[in-house]
Parts: structure tokens; C-alpha cells; sequence
């Protein structure tokens, strides 16, 4: 979600500000790796604030919006280079 998110340590739970969306355990996501560390500890960064990414429930509702999205960035740079 491209939203300011907050840990819900009662809940469990990640909650995005203004979209109102929640992430639990045991949700499936997709992310996108963003970087690797090997010290200590192994740990991966993530990132789930772009199209597409997020909770795989989001997912069915987020490519038709997404399609629109695109439509209008194409006309928009159509109408600049016109």
C-alpha cells in the first residue's frame, strides 16, 4: 500500500492511515526486494508500495484500477508531446 502504515502490537497487525487497509499474519503478499544484509543476522528489506504489490486479496481489486491509471498517464503524456 503506498500509505503511511502503523504496527498494531495488540492486533498484530500493520494498518495503513487513509487507505484503511490491514496486514495480518499469515497473509500472502508480493513484495518486492529492495535489499540483503548478511551480518548478524540475515535480513531482507521489502517494499510493497508500488502497483501490484501488497496483500494477494488487494490484488483482484488493484489491476483494473491500475489499468485506468495507465490509460491516463498515456494521455496525459500524449496531450504534452502534442
Amino acid at each position: 500500500m503506498d500509505d503511511f502504515v502503523s504496527y498494531d502490537e495488540k492486533n498484530a497487525q500493520l494498518a495503513g492511515k487513509q487507505s484503511r487497509k490491514i496486514l495480518k499474519e499469515g497473509d500472502k503478499v508480493r513484495a518486492k526486494i529492495i535489499s540483503v544484509s548478511f551480518r548478524e543476522q540475515s535480513k531482507l528489506g521489502l517494499t510493497m508500495r508500488q502497483p501490484l504489490l501488497g496483500n494477494i486479496k488487494w490484488l483482484t481489486e488493484e489491476p483494473k484500477k491500475y489499468k485506468v491509471e495507465k490509460k491516463k498517464d498515456k494521455k496525459k503524456k500524449r496531450k504534452k508531446n502534442a
